[in-house]
C-alpha cells in the first residue's frame, strides 16, 4: 500500500473522531487554555458540512469546520488533519488558502447591511 493511502486513511479516521462534538470539545479544551472555552457546551456546536479542501490538496488531507454562538458572535473553528512524513514548506500558503475559503463563505452568507458594520 503506497504510504499517501496510509496517511489519508489516519486523516480520514481522525475526520471521523473529531466530528464527534464532545472529542472535538476535549481537543478545544486540551490545546486553547482560555476561560471562554469552557462556556461552549457540545450542545451548541454546529458541525458544518462543507470542506475547503482545495482541489491541489484533497487526497492529502482532511478538514472539519465548526460553528458555535458564543455571547452573541459566532466563531468558527477549522481543523486541518494531515500526517506528513516530510517537511512541507507550503503549509503557511495553504494555511492561507483555506483560512480565506473559510472567509468567503462566511461573507458569501452575511447580509449587505451586515457586511458595511464598523461595529
Amino acid at each position: 500500500m503506497p504510504e499517501g493511502k496510509i496517511h489519508h486513511e489516519h486523516d480520514v479516521g481522525y475526520k471521523y473522531i473529531f466530528s464527534h462534538k464532545y472529542t472535538f470539545l476535549e481537543l478545544l479544551r486540551s490545546f486553547v487554555k482560555k476561560d471562554w472555552v469552557n462556556l461552549i457546551k457540545a450542545e451548541d456546536l454546529i458541525l458544518i458540512d462543507k470542506s475547503y479542501i482545495l482541489e491541489d490538496f484533497s487526497e492529502e488531507e482532511s478538514d472539519i469546520v465548526y460553528k458555535v454562538n458564543l455571547d452573541g458572535n459566532d466563531i468558527v473553528f477549522y481543523i486541518l488533519l494531515e500526517f506528513q512524513s516530510r517537511v512541507d514548506y507550503r503549509m503557511p500558503m495553504r494555511l492561507l488558502f483555506y483560512i480565506v475559503e473559510v472567509w468567503r463563505e462566511i461573507l458569501k452568507n452575511t447580509s449587505r447591511r451586515d457586511q458595511r458594520r464598523k461595529d
